[in-house]
């Protein structure tokens, strides 16, 4: 009893080890953060190699079921946590391989796309894939109840607002749904406007290369979207947002002439025979610059 008061914990284990003729990489902890078990009024030390041994044993059954029963139940979760580091460094991997400049601008983009779809799906978005005659789109993507229209971009040069017009007069037709235009060049000041512009009745979603960086890295593209997202619904309350919707609307009293003017919301109002922030048959804003 003397050696076990005297000798510190890792000592004693240590000594342990070396008699039964245990590797320390080959012995399962009993439970976490615990390396041997202290039972109050054994004193192992004391019995003869053969009762040590059966004990030990008896002893070690006992704490190995329930640690092989706990590694049973947390297998799945440790599985799942292999398989999306795995899926991530794969990621990263096909994302590198698209700055090689062997590569054909067709099938960067195409590759670009397809990388994208991957990475969503990773994540739950449901994308599709469709085409439909006379206009391109990326996929459709279903993200926490909302419908997303993707489009996927890489050109050298960032993409300008006749491009963002283009986007938008693809979600003009759906309803309740949000563009994300993913650009690798990122967008000039040109389309910022137009992005913004257009809130009020269509909401589009930018990710530049810093964004993308972050998602082929690891970064959740979901947190990264929601941020956007509301920045992008914020804007039109920050006093120079509304400064610019002002402005805007003088614009348009001067186009207009002495229609009527109804401002029922920043950016959208009527006049006889046109409908300006609109729909079906409407003249937009973004051409008053």
């Amino acid at each position: 009893m003397q050696w076990v008061a005297d000798t510190p914990e890792e000592r004693r284990i240590q000594r342990v080890r070396e008699y039964l003729g245990l590797e320390g990489a080959t012995v399962l902890q009993p439970a976490p953060f615990l390396d041997a078990i202290n039972l109050s009024g054994r004193y192992f030390i004391g019995l003869g190699a053969l009762d040590m041994r059966v004990e030990g044993h008896g002893h070690g059954v006992n704490f190995g079921n329930k640690a092989g029963a706990r590694a049973e139940s947390a297998l799945p979760a440790v599985q799942g946590l292999l398989r999306k580091k795995a899926s991530q460094a794969d990621i990263a991997e096909r994302y590198m391989r698209l700055t090689t400049p062997d590569m054909t601008a067709q099938n960067r983009g195409r590759e670009f796309e397809k990388l994208w779809r991957d990475v969503l799906d990773s994540y739950g978005w449901k994308t599709k894939k469709f085409r439909i005659p006379g206009e391109e789109n990326d996929f459709t993507a279903i993200y926490q109840g909302l419908h997303i229209l993707g489009e996927v971009r890489w050109f050298d040069e960032p993409m300008n607002g006749a491009k963002m017009r283009e986007f938008l007069a693809k979600l003009d037709p759906r309803p309740q749904t949000i563009g994300l235009f993913i650009s690798y060049s990122g967008v000039d000041q040109g389309a910022l406007s137009v992005v913004r512009r257009a809130v009020n009745s269509k909401t589009i979603v930018i990710f530049n290369k810093t964004d993308i960086d972050k998602v082929m890295n690891g970064s959740n593209p979901g947190s990264i979207f929601d941020e956007k997202l509301r920045d992008s619904y914020d804007y039109i309350f920050e006093p120079r947002a509304r400064a610019r919707y002002a402005e805007l609307a003088d614009h348009a009293r001067h186009i207009l002439g002495d229609g009527e003017l109804d401002t029922p919301s920043p950016v959208t109002y009527r006049h006889p025979g046109a409908v300006i922030g609109g729909s079906h048959g409407s003249t937009s804003l973004e051409g008053c610059d």
